[in-house]
């Protein structure tokens, strides 16, 4: 008698504490994204409900299983989609990879232009994801600029072109105090005077004033024997 390879699923009550983890399961959750999920789950419940196997053995909804568990308690029932037949391994397997790999990708044009930043900061994007996707309005002004209206020359960001190496004073008198001992230039490194100015101090010149400070310290020291 042939085996009927087909899968349908059907959606079934169980109590959290009887749905069986993966101890390898590969997927994990950042505090953020915990975070972020709870919201979710305090808000729509179990929207996209989790898949277990006919053992009870969890394929989809870790993370949300573990949460709600924290949320409602062991004994709080939701609902699952259970298999029409028993999985083989490769089966188990491949579907977990698959559930979470085979996701797609957000199109970050279609967000930038029909959705706020501070609503997708809200539901959980990060600055780092959404950063060259969506301006506010200061690029917007920024990149008005060009050749043709620009006050100061267009150069490149230092952070572009080059390594540097940072040096923060508290004051406005350490600055002064550092700015007047390294003999460091003030330039305009943008396109208008509201970005403001840099100070530029080159390695070559800060080797030639190291090796001036050291000759000097020799001086010092001769004469004070």
């Amino acid at each position: 008698m042939a085996i009927n390879k087909s899968i349908s699923f059907n959606t079934q009550k169980r109590k959290l504490v009887e749905l069986i983890p993966d101890p390898h399961n590969p997927r994990v959750l950042t505090n953020h994204d915990a975070q972020e999920l709870k919201k979710s789950l305090t808000k729509f419940d179990l929207a996209s409900i989790p898949v277990i196997d006919t053992k009870n053995n969890i394929l989809a909804g870790h993370q949300r299983i573990r949460l709600m568990t924290e949320m409602k308690g062991e004994d709080h029932e939701i609902e699952v989609r259970v298999p029409s037949r028993d999985l083989t391994k490769e089966e188990v397997s491949e579907y977990r990879l698959r559930d979470n790999r085979n996701q797609g990708q957000f199109d970050f044009d279609i967000l930038a232009n029909h959705y706020d930043v501070e609503f997708l900061m809200g539901v959980g994007f990060k600055e780092s994801e959404l950063l060259g996707f969506v301006t506010d309005e200061f690029e917007d002004e920024f990149y008005e600029y060009d050749d043709n209206n620009c006050e100061y020359p267009i150069v490149p960001k230092f952070s572009e072109q080059y390594s540097s190496v940072v040096i923060f004073s508290k004051n406005e008198l350490d600055a002064n105090w550092l700015k007047n001992v390294l003999r460091i230039e003030s330039k305009k490194d943008y396109k208008n005077e509201h970005i403001g100015e840099c100070n530029v101090l080159n390695v070559k010149q800060f080797q030639e004033f190291w090796e001036m400070s050291l000759e000097q310290a020799k001086e010092e020291g001769k004469d004070e024997g």
